[in-house]
């Protein structure tokens, strides 16, 4: 459970339902963002989320285990996406010739 968002700490789990409707979603993720992640908030993975990849990694102090696990499991990256990669800061899914996992765009909400 390395990656959970509960991994080690006692935890409050916040959820909404909301319409697909980005331009206008993304300044509140963004500002709810910024007054959660002091109090060490964590993204959930199947949720939407607005915190830019470089700064997701050092909310998981277990990520570097991860990493050496995925590098000695799945070296050729088969259950890995584009998405979870980029965010884990691991190497990129995609076989070469650019086919592979489909590309979620993080700033689109995941379809029904």
């Amino acid at each position: 459970m390395w990656l959970s968002p509960t991994q080690g700490v006692d935890a409050l789990a916040v959820h909404f339902t909301w319409h697909p409707r980005m331009a206008e979603v993304t300044p509140v993720l963004e500002s709810l963002e910024a007054l959660l992640l002091p109090l060490g908030a964590r993204p959930h993975w199947a949720k939407v989320f607005a915190l830019p990849a470089e700064q997701v990694g050092a909310l998981y102090p277990r990520l570097a285990d991860f990493r050496a696990l995925v590098a000695e499991r799945d070296p050729e990256g088969r259950f890995g996406t584009d998405l979870v990669d980029r965010w884990l800061g691991l190497p990129s899914s995609a076989p070469a010739g650019g086919v592979g996992s489909p590309l979620v765009d993080s700033a689109q909400p995941p379809r029904r």
